[in-house]
């Protein structure tokens, strides 16, 4: 005999040998623990014993994730090996991923093997390695990992004037999942990620975003899946100031100057002055691009010494000085 385990009835040979076949079974304690077996006489019914020294040791559990890393979202198959039998022995939320309870149903064992079940990444997973654990009736458990990977999202360039189209990148999102792009925190566009993960698009940075004054800021970008829980690192736009410049610091009475703006609102009417004065342009009426630049080229009048060019576009001006000779 032995604690724990169901001993099959045998009888001796010629040679007085014995064979025997036991199972050990819960609640068999691990450790060391002793074989009994007790052989009675044929004729006289005198029992005879004999024992011997059998461990009893844990069972290896295994526990086997396919794939193991993805984003929010991502089916994962669990299976898994060396636990107690059981329908279900795995019960509902026994089944955790970064100590979070996975399962919403009890999962079988059956000859000691986990039935393969499916399940879906939550939203409130960490990024990063989770521990997935199992634990059965028996109290045993089996353990693996997941890693929650954090899809990426990208813009080039990442400064500008507003116009400006900008590139839009990123992979790692769910295949086939909608992934909504941002800016300033309001959705401005959605896209489907294609079977690798990857998201591409083009935008171009609205003139509605031109800050007061031409001072320049800085805009938000980024990219999210809804419910399914990923959302990208935040990419920064920087919208340029707007700024002139001449096409020379000092002219003569009577020749050409050209002034070139950057960073102004887009498609608006541009005046330019000297000394205060209007200036009569080339060409007449010079009007900003889609992205805010312009440039126009105005004769010096009779203003000699140190005077102000200044351009003004839909109240934002910006000035350089100019030496006027004779």
């Amino acid at each position: 005999t032995v604690p724990g385990a169901v001993v099959l009835g045998a009888a001796t040979d010629t040679a007085g040998g014995v064979t025997a076949t036991f199972t050990v079974r819960a609640p068999a304690a691990v450790g060391a623990r002793t074989v009994t077996v007790t052989v009675l006489g044929p004729v006289d019914g005198v029992a005879t014993t004999a024992t011997a020294t059998f461990t009893v040791t844990v069972a290896a559990t295994t526990l086997s994730l396919s794939p193991t890393t993805g984003p929010k979202g991502t089916s994962v198959v669990v299976t898994g090996t060396g636990l107690t039998n059981g329908a279900p022995s795995v019960a509902i939320g026994a089944l955790t991923l970064g100590g979070a309870a996975w399962n919403a149903a009890g999962i079988n064992v059956v000859g000691g093997n986990l039935a393969a079940s499916t399940q879906t990444v939550a939203a409130g997973a960490a990024y990063g390695a989770n521990t997935v654990v199992a634990t059965d009736a028996g109290a045993l458990t089996a353990s693996s990992t997941f890693t929650v990977t954090q899809p990426t999202f990208s813009i080039a360039p990442t400064s500008g004037t507003v116009g400006t189209t900008l590139s839009i990148a990123g992979s790692g999102w769910l295949p086939g999942s909608a992934v909504f792009l941002t800016q300033n925190a309001v959705v401005i566009n959605s896209l489907i990620a294609s079977a690798s993960g990857a998201i591409s698009a083009s935008y171009t940075v609205p003139s509605t975003l031109y800050p007061a004054g031409g001072v320049g800021g800085a805009v938000l970008y980024t990219a999210n899946d809804g419910a399914t829980g990923n959302t990208a690192t935040t990419s920064t736009f920087t919208i340029s100031a707007a700024a002139i410049t001449l096409s020379t610091a000092s002219a003569a009475v009577g020749s050409s100057v050209t002034v070139t703006g950057t960073g102004f609102l887009p498609l608006t009417g541009v005046a330019v002055t000297l000394g205060g004065n209007a200036m009569t342009t080339t060409p007449a009426l010079p009007i900003t691009d889609a992205v805010g630049s312009f440039s126009a080229a105005f004769t010096v009048p009779g203003l000699t010494g140190a005077q102000t060019v200044a351009a003004t576009v839909f109240g934002t001006a910006r000035t350089v000085p100019l030496t006027v000779t004779a």
